[in-house]
């Protein structure tokens, strides 16, 4: 059997246990990339349920004073009233609920 000798240039590429290397380090990389991912998306998602509540908060803070300022006891416009809930009879037909918010 004739042996062929090959000259460094024509053995090109890359050992097995160069692959296996840098697939690992790719493999570490990924991971570490999608907790970083995750992280960012479960930071975004409360900053916006923060944000919503914030913007209803000055939705009714801007329109409650002006309704609390036109009705009368007197002509029936507080329909009830208790430590936690008041309803009155209102020009608009607008809604407003307090209940804790679910950030998460």
């Amino acid at each position: 059997m004739q042996r062929i000798r090959m000259s460094a240039r024509a053995r090109r590429g890359f050992t097995m246990v160069e692959l296996l290397v840098a697939l690992v380090l790719l493999g570490l990389v990924s991971a570490a990339l999608y907790r970083v991912l995750v992280n960012n998306q479960r930071l975004y998602m409360a900053q916006t349920q923060r944000i919503d509540l914030s913007q209803n908060i000055r939705a009714a803070a801007n329109i409650l004073p002006s309704e609390l300022r036109e009705i009368d006891a007197s002509e029936g416009d507080i329909i009830a009233m208790s430590p936690t809930r008041l309803e009155i009879r209102a020009m608009r037909w607008i809604g407003f609920t307090c209940v804790a918010p679910v950030l998460g």
